[in-house]
């Protein structure tokens, strides 16, 4: 499972930049999007994704997320 969502993020997201923990993913055909943690210091495993907080425990799942929201438009 986890295999195959990295080669889904893969195929969206073209180049990443990174600057403390926020990282910015990009895709030719759409906005870039950024994502980083949520509420740091505290355990509640969520992570910011655009505008919206989403829960996910890992970063993985925050990917996976951006890239349903990029493809979604």
């Amino acid at each position: 499972m986890e295999r195959l969502s990295l080669e889904k993020v893969r195929e969206v997201f073209t180049d990443y930049e990174c600057e403390g923990l926020r990282i910015r993913c990009k895709t030719p055909w759409a906005t870039s999007i950024g994502i980083k943690p949520g509420d740091l210091g505290s355990d509640t495993g969520s992570w910011l994704v655009g505008d919206e907080e989403v829960p996910a425990a890992t970063l993985e799942a925050a990917l996976i997320v951006a890239c349903e929201m990029v493809n979604r438009g």
